[in-house]
């Protein structure tokens, strides 16, 4: 029986994924050129997605409300039913494959880009011992009308919290690059979380913020995952929205860990 925390965020995973439908994206050179506002202006058209930023920003607040619910988990009395301890002991007692602090994690996913013809592909590479880890991923946005594509590089260094075996949070530091028809990087700070209502049915989610000059870029994600042994499927919803623009949408894929 799930207890009251996991109860909470399960409503609000619910209510984070009702919303897919009314969230609508830029073109992706306005998304570029919103993160530099110094840039001179091409002759391309920007347009405006004003009357939809309630959509975006509704998600975002239950994604963030989700994730808040999920780390005051450890301190509700259920990380201390189930033991706690330090990221080095459980290290040490882990079983392989096991969700939370792997040891290797290869993610691969599939967006589509809500109200436009854009398409992403994203993969993750983590590699770490006990609380420390390095996080490498790229998404690759391309777009059909007109032809153009986009890559996202993140280069992090993960500190891995977990407390207790069900629940992981980490504190993540680290660069994004941006690379278009430019490029530009800059520096990224963020929160992943993991919490496992049991050994096969899990949440995870994340908050990231990169300032760039001149602009920046919000990345959050909230989705859910079934487990099988070292294989997941996973599907759920990615806010990335730069001051102006808008690459959000709904997201599957699979996950590898040891």
């Amino acid at each position: 029986m799930l207890c009251r925390p996991h109860k909470q965020c399960l409503l609000l995973l619910t209510a984070a994924l009702a919303c897919l439908l009314w969230s609508h994206a830029g073109e992706l050179d306005d998304f570029e050129r919103s993160l530099n506002k110094k840039r001179v202006r091409t002759d391309r058209r920007v347009r405006s997605h004003d009357g939809d930023d309630w959509a975006d920003e509704l998600i975002a607040d239950c994604i963030m409300g989700l994730i808040g619910e999920c780390l005051l988990v450890p301190f509700s009395g259920v990380a201390a039913a189930e033991g706690t301890g330090n990221a080095i002991e459980f290290w040490d007692e882990r079983d392989p494959g096991w969700p939370t602090i792997p040891m290797l994690r290869l993610d691969t996913a599939y967006q589509n880009v809500n109200g436009s013809d854009i398409e992403a592909v994203d993969h993750t590479f983590e590699i770490g011992w006990g609380p420390v880890a390095a996080e490498f991923n790229h998404t690759y946005y391309w777009e059909d009308e007109p032809p153009d594509h986009l890559n996202i590089f993140q280069a992090l260094f993960l500190w891995r919290m977990p407390a207790s075996p069900n629940f992981e949070m980490d504190l993540a530091l680290g660069n994004t690059m941006v690379e278009g028809n430019s490029s530009t990087n800059s520096f990224t700070i963020g929160f992943p979380a993991r919490l496992w209502v049991n050994e096969h049915v899990g949440i995870e989610g994340r908050l990231m913020w990169t300032s760039l000059d001149g602009g920046s870029i919000t990345d959050h994600r909230i989705g859910g995952v079934l487990r099988y042994e070292f294989a997941s499927i996973k599907a759920g919803y990615r806010y990335r929205k730069s001051d102006e623009e808008s690459l959000s949408g709904p997201y599957i894929g699979l996950s590898f860990r040891y």
